[in-house]
């Protein structure tokens, strides 16, 4: 290493370490086996002052403050819920906005199309960890630059002297708590008093925590503020309209002629239903098929809007299978609202409900860009996605999803079977549903049927601690959790 990268990499040291350890201390304190209390709004704001003091972020910038402030609603709705599948969506949407306004901090993406963001989100994730080790080899060339020679004897000398007298001690203390009795049970308990053996495992989770979030950190500061972060164009050929009209001919014959069954059947019930099945059997059966089909005719447009040359027949080739794939979504989900009514609610069938609305969003602009390129794909679809989740998850889907299944119990079209107990009735069947599924967000839905909600109280206390101290009760305080905790208690 030359002086100039020494100075260099002292100075760089100097500008992002403190910040790394700022950010790795926040991370154990807020998050480590607790990423859904009240600490985590905490540490999301300390997460964007730490970025805005590395990467200054472009605070008159209309994106830059629209993903701050989902940042900011999705960490609140971290402690607001204690569903867990919502607390896992909630971190995976923190994830990619947060990349997300880390590459629109350093580079221009306004015309972006998709694929390059996806390749600039992946290179944004990944390559930052291939100078993970970075930091030491820079607080290396730190402590060369900065110390005298003064420092490096006396300090130099206090290393060595510990080094050697930490395994001396060691073997002192084993030998001598050995050869008395009194003396080895007062080591061992002032060793238990100070490092708390029973939570070793703890002590090594906070060290990999703390160090995995001190070298990402550091390398992703560094990474970012001083290299220049390009993502090269991808060097695309158009190809014939022909072949494109070709595909999504064939495609759309496809698809009209699917479009007419729909109509025919599930809109309109004018054909009869193959064999014995029920409306409800019908519904349900090719309902994720769907969903896949209705993806897979996203990518074809996108795709052969950006591979085949101009063509207005092909414009109106992918229109009508836009205009298809509506009907599709409208399919899916009658589809699965005829199941519902049948066999009630889960949180996946609420989900895959939000998500079909979330996609004829976007499909809508997929259908707008065809014939107006100005339109923005990718952003109307952040944007969608984006504000319907936070709705979805401000809602609490376990709530509704209990009221709703509490108010029809007695809808059921067909019994069900437990594999341990044989035919259960539908109401015990959905119960059980309830308690063992739903988090504590469903409680005051419970409020009506204090015998399910005594069931639900002792399924609950069974999993939660109550003799937690102080400390821990204020750091994994739950908005849900606590509410749900009242209501049980006052009924």
């Amino acid at each position: 290493m030359n002086e100039e990268e020494q100075k260099s990499r002292a100075a760089a040291f100097g500008k992002y370490a403190l910040s790394a350890f700022i950010f790795a201390g926040l991370v154990v304190i807020c998050i480590y086996k607790n990423s859904a209390a009240i600490t985590y709004p905490v540490y999301m704001v300390g997460l964007l002052v730490l970025l805005h003091k590395v990467l200054p972020l472009k605070l008159n910038d209309n994106a830059t403050k629209c993903y701050v402030l989902a940042l900011l609603l999705l960490s609140v709705s971290k402690c607001t819920t204690a569903s867990w599948t919502l607390q896992r969506l909630d971190g995976i949407a923190v994830f990619l906005l947060f990349f997300s306004l880390v590459i629109h901090t350093v580079c221009e993406d306004g015309g972006w199309e998709f694929p390059k963001r996806l390749r600039a989100l992946c290179k944004a994730v990944v390559e930052p960890w291939l100078h993970a080790f970075t930091l030491f080899v820079d607080q290396a060339a730190f402590i060369r630059e900065k110390r005298n020679k003064s420092e490096k004897s006396v300090l130099g000398f206090v290393g060595i002297g510990l080094l050697i007298a930490l395994p001396l001690v060691f073997i002192v203390l084993l030998l001598l708590g050995s050869a008395d009795k009194v003396f080895g049970d007062m080591v061992e308990s002032v060793i238990d008093k100070l490092f708390f053996l029973e939570y070793l495992p703890d002590y090594f989770g906070l060290i990999v925590w703390f160090t995995g979030a001190l070298l990402g950190w550091y390398a992703g500061s560094k990474f970012f503020a001083e290299e220049p972060f390009t993502v090269a164009d991808s060097q695309r050929k158009q190809y014939h309209a022909v072949v494109g009209i070709t595909i999504n001919t064939v495609l759309t014959v496809i698809y009209v002629l699917f479009s007419g069954v729909q109509f025919a059947v599930l809109f309109t019930g004018g054909m009869a239903l193959p064999g014995k099945y029920t409306y409800a059997e019908y519904a349900h059966q090719g309902f994720y098929q769907l969903v896949i089909v209705c993806l897979l005719n996203l990518m074809v447009v996108t795709i052969s809007k950006a591979l085949f040359a101009e063509n207005k027949a092909l414009k109106i080739l992918l229109a009508i299978i836009c205009c298809c794939t509506y009907v599709m979504i409208a399919s899916g989900v009658l589809r699965m609202l005829l199941y519902v009514r049948a066999y009630q609610f889960t949180f996946l069938r609420l989900f895959v409900l939000w998500a079909m609305a979330i996609l004829a969003i976007c499909l809508t602009a997929v259908l707008l860009n065809i014939f107006l390129p100005k339109v923005n794909v990718y952003r109307v679809s952040l944007v969608a996605v984006t504000i319907g989740y936070l709705l979805f998850a401000y809602v609490h889907p376990d709530y509704w999803i209990a009221r709703y299944n509490m108010s029809k119990e007695t809808t059921w079209m067909t019994p069900r079977f437990d594999m341990s107990k044989g035919p259960v009735e539908p109401s015990a069947y959905d119960q059980r549903y309830l308690i063992d599924n739903l988090s504590a967000d469903a409680v005051p839905a419970y409020l009506k049927d204090a015998a399910l909600l005594e069931r639900y109280k002792q399924a609950y206390y069974l999993e939660h601690d109550s003799s937690e101290s102080v400390f821990y009760k204020v750091r994994h305080f739950n908005i849900s959790e606590a509410v749900a905790e009242y209501l049980m208690e006052k009924q």
